[in-house]
């Protein structure tokens, strides 16, 4: 439909255009059309079409940036037009300025989302020209909640517009409404200083006009020696998708408008028509229009399958059909939910592509980077935000290694604080550097710490500048600053990947928003007033989550990618529509719940126009239109869209099967995988090895490595983790060095275990990334008990006490002392993480009762204990340590098991009288014991390694052969029924007399000597397979950190 106030109603305007852009008659042409994008299209086509395929002075617009000029005159647009960020910070501003009512729950901390919403609606509020006081007479209409909130987005769009007025900015919605103001003459005045030889105006590919707009509209038809034309895509025939347009049909009628036949050239083809008709219309005819060979419907899995499919299809297209890249458009509703998969996929079957998703600059990583770093100061050094920041990829030059401050954390508890990170560490250096004896964990030495210590004091003076209260221009410069000590300029110039012009476009914009948003706070506060840094960051975080850029299209050049909303007016000869589920093209009706009364959205609204949107995509095609969507999102499944329904009731279509791919190869990494699936055979016969680069020896050396694995995955093989056969001499030494090291329990179980786990952790010295924790961990509960425990027990024997059967008195006695040595213990102990309220009280009673406690329970089991034999020697420990806790045990400097060095310590060694018997007893906070079935088979190794050790210790300590009784678990959890010792029993027999106890230890202590001689010789040699334990996933795969990294789930 074309409307016009001119006289001249027999009017060609396509001819009419394209006649004058031949004859270089441009500058008498103004064009406005609804998109940039559809002015950039434009453009191209005017400078091809024109004369020497040149053009000056091209008038294309569109109404908010013809608005613009007339408005702003010879302004400085950029400094005059509030730019979306801005606008969200000086939003933000005006919330916190409020009594939030409605918005209670927000008060100072208001989501994303909800401003984001505010905004579109205080935003689409001014494009129809509704102002706070046009809001405010709705109030009477309104009750409850309802008029809360609508006095509540009154109250914000007020403050929100003084603050506009005040710094003198405006918004398109300001811009509109102040043309409106204008007189007839001072319009055509301005209008004549932009476009003085301008006669002909045609704004084509609108659906519908705001009330401003048609106002503005109507301003230009009245401009003396100027025609006016609209065309506007509507038919009064079919309400259901053109409902939406009648007011605004009905409006430019009442201003004059008047209605003229459409010529051919401006017609739409057969389909068109036939869809604009028909589509959506209840009395649409009853025989379909074949269009079988042009237009294809596809189901795929699922997004992942979609896009591939898309992809063989294009791919079928240009290098079978020659199609140009540049003539496929793949269009999406939600193109949000697709932009990283059909980049990734589209770049694997070598399709080049024009994405024009619009990105935020919170989801930039050099721009992230920045405010990471920021907020390592504003947070007080928080672990996390030194990790976030340092891991961004773009603070490299400051030589960090990440890990070592993650490892320095988790070791010694430090969670935030530059205070506490820097006396912490300078601490734990210094124990280390002044007891050198000490058997430190030897994946933590104290080149870790210190290299913690010089990284943070390096991120400690790259910070400075921030640490005092800035004016704005002083953060300002420091923020610029501080990228170009990050060296990130460098950085981007220096990227090649597909990411590089993404990453310099959203830093530039960053810089750009950084300049604004100074230069709006200096017009609110003035240059000299500071602010400290978490100010500027709160509104840097706001204005980086609203800021949104696009990349620049290259013209000509690959698929384009984009929305459903920016292909209006635009035609491809390869169209896809995808993503094409209900849900997200038609989107389920949300009524916006910010607009209020006689303003708010109707459903029919909502559903018309998405209807129209996809009326208008089914026009952007020429040669072959593709529908697409997936059946499932993850778990849950999806359905088709009606729209699609709806298409095939009227026309018939083509179904494209998934299966029409499957015999063909269409990548690179797709043939690799029919090589490892059908062998180097299939290699050899199926290409010419001279048309493309192939490495042979590297993909048969590949498959066989992958058969190998796949058919004996614990075979002797060094891709199977045997690696001793094929070691250099260098590696073969260092392995041949473990002959010399002392082996503790604990590694040895761990090879027991999974030897790749041995692996990992000890030879290769990788650590998973666990985080640190606030709270007090188990083993440094356990070792506070030990503590006291041992020197209660040390002072008992000095006293000659004996607990077992004891009387009140020396109860009494024991009971006041160990509470002693544990109060005296709490209070000068030095633990990193410090010990909660809970844990305090379970040691020495729970709300203040003695009774109620681990200690107490202890005496207790302690004293009630009348097996025979006697604690005699605690914390015993055999092999090399610096210093002994047991001094009468100090001469087993050194316990053999054949050439195998062994190191521990023992808990407590009970003796019998005659001390021709003794048991071993293992302090556990769990209280949990180890299994028949791992004691047996060499995986539970503590035990009978202890039983060995303190067999040996007797020998040497009195000389005397005695006889392993048992090993005990001594439980020390407080609310357990189990609490004190349980026998871990060699057998699965109920009834045994100790004969046979003892026995059975013996042989269970050979069996340990030998599995830990397997164990040793096999790490010598090299031999890191998997697990091969039938139970691994459950008990030791699953929680396994290096998980992630091993082959155990292809072997399972």
């Amino acid at each position: 439909m074309i409307l016009t106030k001119s006289k001249n109603k027999n009017i060609k305007i396509n001819s009419e255009i394209d006649t004058r852009i031949r004859n270089g008659e441009i500058s008498n042409l103004l064009l406005i059309v609804p998109t940039n994008r559809k002015v950039r299209y434009l453009k191209k086509e005017i400078i091809t079409s024109s004369p020497n395929g040149s053009a000056q002075s091209i008038n294309l617009e569109t109404i908010s940036t013809f608005s613009t000029k007339i408005v702003l005159n010879d302004t400085d647009i950029r400094r005059a037009v509030l730019s979306e960020p801005a606008s969200f910070v000086l939003l933000e501003q005006a919330f916190n300025e409020i009594d939030p009512k409605y918005f209670s729950n927000y008060k100072n901390n208001i989501p994303t989302g909800t401003l984001q919403q505010i905004k579109n609606v205080i935003s689409e509020y001014k494009k129809h020209g509704i102002t706070p006081q046009i809001l405010r007479n709705e109030f009477n209409k309104l009750n409850g909640s309802e008029r809360l909130k609508a006095e509540n987005i009154a109250d914000i769009y007020e403050t929100y517009q003084a603050k506009l007025e005040k710094i003198r900015i405006k918004e398109i919605g300001d811009i509109y409404k102040e043309i409106g103001e204008l007189s007839i003459g001072e319009f055509i005045k301005r209008f004549r200083e932009f476009y003085p030889e301008v006669n002909f105006i045609a704004a084509n590919g609108f659906d519908e006009f705001t009330q401003p707009e048609i106002n503005i509209m109507n301003l230009c038809s009245q401009i003396p020696g100027v025609d006016l034309y609209f065309h506007i895509d509507y038919q009064a025939n079919n309400d259901s998708i053109f409902f939406h347009l009648n007011t605004t049909y009905l409006k430019l009628m009442k201003k004059g408008f008047d209605i003229i036949k459409e010529k051919d050239e401006v017609s739409k083809n057969q389909f068109e028509n036939y869809i604009r008709d028909n589509l959506f219309n209840s009395k649409s005819p009853k025989n379909k229009i074949d269009y079988s060979e042009k237009i294809y419907i596809l189901a795929a899995l699922d997004k992942g399958k979609e896009i591939e499919i898309i992809s063989k299809e294009i791919k079928d297209l240009i290098t079978n059909q020659q199609v140009h890249p540049s003539e496929i458009c793949i269009a999406f509703n939600s193109i949000q939910k697709y932009s990283s998969t059909i980049r990734d996929v589209l770049s694997t079957y070598g399709i080049p592509l024009n994405l024009t998703d619009r990105f935020t600059c919170s989801s930039s990583r050099p721009v992230v980077s920045v405010i990471n770093i920021l907020e390592v100061l504003e947070n007080d050094f928080y672990y996390k935000d030194i990790l976030r920041a340092l891991n961004s990829g773009y603070l490299m030059n400051l030589n960090i290694n990440s890990s070592n401050i993650l490892k320095s954390a988790r070791s010694l508890k430090i969670i935030s604080g530059l205070r506490n990170w820097m006396n912490t560490l300078k601490d734990e250096i210094y124990i280390r550097k002044n007891n050198t004896g000490n058997e430190w964990d030897e994946l933590l030495r104290i080149e870790t710490f210190e290299d913690a210590l010089s990284s943070l004091q390096k991120i400690q003076g790259l910070l400075n500048p921030f640490e005092d209260e800035m004016t704005l221009n002083e953060f300002k410069d420091n923020v610029i600053e501080l990228i170009y000590k990050l060296e990130i300029p460098i950085k981007l110039s220096d990227d090649t990947s597909f990411n590089a012009e993404k990453n310099i476009k959203s830093m530039t914009t960053f810089i750009e928003v950084l300049e604004e948003l100074t230069n709006l706070f200096i017009s609110q506060y003035g240059e000299d007033k500071k602010f400290p840094l978490k100010f500027y960051l709160n509104y840097l975080r706001t204005a980086a989550k609203s800021t949104r850029y696009n990349v620049k299209e290259k013209p000509n050049y690959g698929v384009q990618v984009t929305s459903i909303n920016e292909i209006r007016g635009l035609k491809f000869n390869y169209l896809f529509l995808s993503g094409l589920c209900d849900g997200d093209f038609p989107t389920r009706y949300q009524p916006e719940i910010f607009f209020s009364g006689s303003y708010f959205k109707k459903e029919n609204q909502h559903q018309a126009k998405e209807r129209y949107q996809f009326y208008q995509a089914l026009c952007s095609w020429e040669k072959k239109l593709y529908l697409t969507f997936p059946l499932t999102d993850e778990k849950k499944d999806l359905v088709k869209s009606t729209f699609i329904t709806e298409l095939e009731s009227i026309i018939k279509t083509s179904t494209l099967e998934p299966g029409e791919f499957t015999n063909k190869i269409y990548s690179k990494e797709e043939f690799l995988i029919e090589v490892g699936n059908k062998g180097i055979d299939y290699f050899n016969t199926s290409i010419n090895k001279e048309e493309y680069e192939f490495d042979l020896e590297e993909i048969e050396s590949a498959v066989k490595i992958d058969k190998l694995r796949r058919e004996d995955p614990f075979g002797n093989s060094s891709f199977n983790g045997v690696i001793g056969d094929d070691l250099k001499k260098e590696v073969e030494e260092n392995l041949a060095g473990y002959k010399e090291k002392q082996f503790s329990y604990s590694q040895l179980e761990t090879y027991a275990k999974c030897p790749y786990k041995y692996f990992a952790e000890r030879v290769l010295k990788i650590e998973p990334n666990e985080e640190p924790t606030e709270e007090m961990e188990f083993h440094e509960l356990g070792t506070l008990l030990h503590l006291i425990l041992y020197e209660f027990y040390t002072r008992l024997q000095k006293e000659g006490i004996v607990l077992s059967g004891c009387g009140n008195a020396e109860f009494n006695k024991a009971k006041e002392l160990i509470f002693k040595i544990a109060e005296d213990r709490i209070s000068e102990a030095y633990f990193n993480s410090p010990l909660t309220f809970f844990e305090k009280e379970r040691i020495l009673g729970i709300e203040g009762k003695k009774e109620n406690s681990i200690l107490y329970r202890f005496l207790l089991t302690e004293r009630e204990n009348n097996d025979g034999f006697v604690p005699t020697f605690f914390e015993t420990g055999f092999g090399h340590f610096s210093k002994e806790t047991d001094e009468r045990l100090s001469l087993l400097k050194e316990l053999k098991i054949g050439d195998v060095k062994i190191r521990g310590k023992i808990d407590r060694i009970e003796l019998n009288e005659g001390k021709d018997k003794f048991q071993v007893v293992d302090y556990k906070l769990s209280g949990k014991s180890p299994t028949l079935k791992n004691l047996r088979e060499g995986i539970a190794l503590q035990i009978p390694l202890y039983l060995y050790a303190a067999k040996e210790l007797i020998k040497a300590q009195i000389e005397k052969d005695s006889k392993p009784a048992g090993g005990k678990i001594y439980s020390l959890k407080y609310k357990s029924d189990k609490f004190g010792k349980k026998l871990v029993k060699p057998f699965n027999k109920r009834n045994f007399d100790e004969t046979e106890l003892i026995e059975e230890n013996e042989k269970v202590i050979e069996e340990c000597i030998e599995n830990i001689k397997r164990y040793v010789r096999h790490i010598t040699e090299g031999k890191f397979n998997l697990s091969t334990l039938s139970n691994r996933e459950s008990e030791i795969c699953r929680f396994c950190g290096f998980k992630s990294v091993c082959r155990i789930q292809e072997v399972t």
